[in-house]
């Protein structure tokens, strides 16, 4: 049965929560008293909290912090998504349009545009290769009938795939092919390539259809390398800068251990992109399921996406449960909104 706390027990929750985040410490009755209730009305509310299991008292003598079940109860009862400032979110936009514009990998921008603001590990998960969209391909003989595929992404990502024809193909056959694949579908994602490209057969000349057919080949074959995704961790540094990693070598190195797991980060992002993409995925403690044996541990992304071309992705970030949840959640928001305007500015 779901517990449901008054008024007052969730105005004491919410400051317990909020002091503890922008202080590291446990808290005391005495610092709660802007909320107008006496000091004996705190102190048993608080009481009470404890025995119900959202706050604890880490020594006797020492004040409250909230247990796991506190903080999972302040997001999703009591906490407001505090919105970035116009200055945050033009430098955001400003980084991000930057790298956009050939300076930089945008994804590698925003995992450090991420921890630079987020002060934790930040997690970029890269667009499926097939669902990105390719602005140019290029394609390069390497060996007999063996060809190095280019692709150019819409957002200045390079990916190259080595494939293997049934044919042997010349320099210039290959151009022919990579011009005419160019020509029609620049722009576009390999998925939607695929399909535009199985919709033409039989309605091509006998020359374009031959060139339709090697097309298509080499489609199929990029179909299988397409399913892999790409991660992008940053600000491992910023961990060692948090209190309650400094206490605890055995919990930093237990997260630094997930962190350096791609493929758990994966499992951990791709879940994230199985979600509404308008919704936030926020998991605290057990909830975490990957957390690497990290108890005291936060997971907080959001998908990205929803743009025409179907492209699709995650940002999140890790760190300890006491974070400041009203940012980082705006701060998230925003981050996908702003990739989602680049995206789809790019592909007009």
């Amino acid at each position: 049965m779901k517990e449901t706390l008054g008024e007052r027990e969730r105005q004491v929750l919410r400051a317990v929560v909020e002091s503890h985040i922008y202080n590291p410490v446990p808290v005391a009755s005495r610092t709660l008293s802007a909320l107008g209730f006496s000091p004996a009305t705190i102190r048993n509310i608080m009481a009470e909290l404890d025995e119900l299991g959202y706050i604890t008292q880490p020594h006797t003598s020492a004040g409250r912090v909230p247990t796991n079940k506190g903080y999972r109860f302040y997001i999703s009862e009591l906490m407001q998504v505090r919105p970035l400032t116009s200055r945050e979110r033009h430098t955001i936009d400003s980084g991000l349009s930057i790298a956009d514009a050939g300076t930089g990998d945008m994804l590698t921008a925003a995992s450090r545009l991420l921890v630079t603001f987020s002060r934790q590990a930040g997690l970029v998960l890269f667009p499926k290769l097939s669902s990105e969209p390719v602005s140019r391909f290029h394609f390069i003989n390497i060996a007999s009938r063996r060809i190095q595929v280019v692709l150019v992404g819409a957002l200045g990502h390079v990916r190259n795939v080595q494939i293997t024809l049934d044919e042997e193909l010349t320099d210039a056959e290959l151009a022919e092919l990579a011009n005419y694949i160019n020509f029609h579908f620049s722009g576009k994602s390999l998925k939607q390539i695929r399909a535009a490209l199985r919709r033409r057969m039989g309605t091509e000349e006998a020359r374009a259809g031959r060139l339709l057919e090697r097309a298509i080949k080499i489609q199929d074959q990029l179909a299988v390398h397409g399913q892999g995704l790409d991660l992008a961790v940053d600000g491992t540094e910023a961990l060692f800068d948090i209190p309650e990693f400094q206490k605890d070598a055995g919990k930093l190195k237990n997260l630094l251990q997930l962190l350096a797991d791609k493929k758990r980060l994966l499992a951990i992002l791709d879940r994230c992109m199985d979600e509404d993409a308008s919704q936030m995925v926020v998991e605290v403690g057990a909830e975490f399921k990957h957390n690497g044996g990290v108890e005291d541990c936060v997971f907080v992304a959001h998908a990205c996406g929803g743009t025409p071309d179907g492209w699709e992705g995650a940002i999140g970030v890790i760190g300890p449960t006491r974070m400041d949840y009203p940012y980082m959640l705006g701060l998230l928001e925003y981050f996908s909104k702003s990739l989602n305007g680049i995206m789809i500015g790019s592909n007009k």
